[in-house]
């Protein structure tokens, strides 16, 4: 997967080719493109040619989408690569469009691989020989412009991280093969706005624009979840991605959509359940993907279970740190009713609490927007409601930072559902204060609650 590096035979080579010469000099690549008799053409990197070809795979990106695959962007200010980009199109390397999105005046500048920049990325090993462009008849509409530089956005945030990290990726743009690529089959049948294929699994992006009904989106969900479950080789993640007014668009969204986010979290985990399920749904507004979204994918499937259990212990030496009489329950320290959801739970914590009460934390870990740790920690809220403790039972959701808990929404008031944050008990315990915890006062926000454990 990903491109070949491109590596010239000896030491120096010169070629004229289709007008293009090029050699190398201290290991980098470079071209240089005739532009007319006075050769006053262009010099292109290894690094440039590389961004062209995910150009060339995504089919269309803007100005900004673009910079974000140059690296090291040290060489280029965003103004300078603006410019940069005007070479290019003189050299018709690039075909260079405008958007103008409604009475606000805001002007997108879009871009698409020109044939003469097909024709060099393919003499260099950067596309095959038998890659050939999609057709753009799709996109006569102001309206599909809009959605594709939209899908494009989120696209952008995940593939720059996988790009800066080199990890390997294969693309996918299922709006621009019109319907050629999708997954199932018959009425199972899905078409992902964008598909992300890496090593140890694939990824999808579903843009919401607020205008799809949410029985739609759940239907979604339970194909995704059954193709899912028949190819096991790999891991599936699911990204619901809430467009919002940090891009602008013909629809001008106010706000950060939380109340969106919180009505499908909803819908959602009224249809689906994360157990034996081989789907992770994430559900975030495009500002916070920038902020949340590469941590999904960060590692690889088996590393991610590692990291996952390492972060179990670290947690359970903080809370045997600040609570010595505290222990550590397993499932048959448990009446049977809870034992038999104890699994849902990462830590159940007991501590004695005043007139010799016992009091239990059912601990479960949580990143923003994570659809999977929400449905575990909810479902075993309501199986506690059902048979627990009142006022001594009690599920929280233990974010790593505490901006992640502060932007996140549950979509509901649960009473003993709570959440705190590592990074500020790390410092109540620095600071020998309580540690703090939250409670979810509105489907939308959690509220500081005066309580010690």
């Amino acid at each position: 997967m990903g491109r070949p590096q491109y590596k010239v035979e000896g030491v120096r080579k010169r070629l004229l080719c289709f007008g293009v010469f090029y050699f190398e000099r201290r290991n980098l690549v470079k071209v240089f493109v005739e532009t007319g008799i006075n050769r006053r053409g262009l010099w292109l990197s290894q690094e440039e040619l590389k961004m062209l070809a995910v150009l060339a795979d995504m089919r269309m990106m803007s100005s900004k989408q673009l910079y974000q695959f140059l690296y090291p962007k040290k060489h280029y200010t965003y103004n300078g690569f603006l410019n940069r980009l005007k070479k290019y199109e003189k050299c018709k390397i690039i075909l260079s469009y405008d958007l103008t999105i409604g009475q606000a005046g805001f002007r997108y500048r879009y871009h698409r691989i020109s044939q003469r920049g097909i024709d060099l990325l393919k003499e260099h090993d950067y596309l095959p020989n038998n890659w050939e462009p999609k057709p753009f008849r799709k996109y006569v509409s102001r309206k599909w412009l809009d959605h594709a530089l939209a899908t494009r956005e989120a696209t952008t945030i995940l593939l720059s991280k996988l790009w800066e990290h080199h990890r390997l990726f294969q693309i996918e743009d299922t709006l621009l093969n019109e319907g050629e690529t999708y997954l199932g089959e018959g009425e199972e049948r899905l078409i992902p706005d964008f598909i992300i294929k890496l090593e140890d699994r694939n990824v999808y992006i579903e843009l919401d624009t607020g205008s799809e009904h949410f029985p739609t989106i759940v239907n979604k969900v339970r194909k995704y979840d059954k193709f899912s479950i028949k190819t096991k080789k790999k891991r599936h993640t699911l990204y619901f991605v809430i467009l919002d007014a940090s891009f602008q668009s013909i629809i001008q969204y106010a706000g950060d959509r939380q109340r969106r986010i919180a009505n499908m979290k909803q819908a959602i985990l009224q249809e689906w359940s994360p157990h034996n399920s081989n789907l992770d749904i994430v559900v975030l507004s495009l500002t916070r993907l920038y902020k949340q979204g590469y941590q999904f994918i960060k590692d690889n499937y088996a590393s991610e279970k590692d990291i996952y259990r390492r972060q179990i212990d670290f947690l359970s030496q903080l809370l045997n740190m600040k609570h010595t009489d505290g222990r550590f329950l397993q499932s048959q320290h448990l009446p049977s009713p809870l034992s038999e959801k104890f699994s849902l739970a990462d830590l159940c914590f007991e501590r004695t609490k005043e007139l010799e009460k016992k009091e239990r934390w059912w601990v479960v870990q949580m990143r923003e927007g994570d659809m999977n740790s929400l449905g575990r920690a909810l479902e075993l809220h309501e199986w506690i409601q059902r048979y627990g403790v009142q006022e001594l039972d009690y599920v929280v959701l233990v974010y790593q930072r505490k901006e992640e808990m502060e932007n996140d929404v549950v979509g509901g008031t649960y009473p003993q559902l709570l959440s705190a944050s590592i990074e500020e008990w790390l410092q109540n315990i620095a600071l020998e204060e309580p540690l703090m915890l939250y409670e979810s006062t509105s489907p939308f926000k959690w509220e500081e609650k005066e309580y010690e454990i």
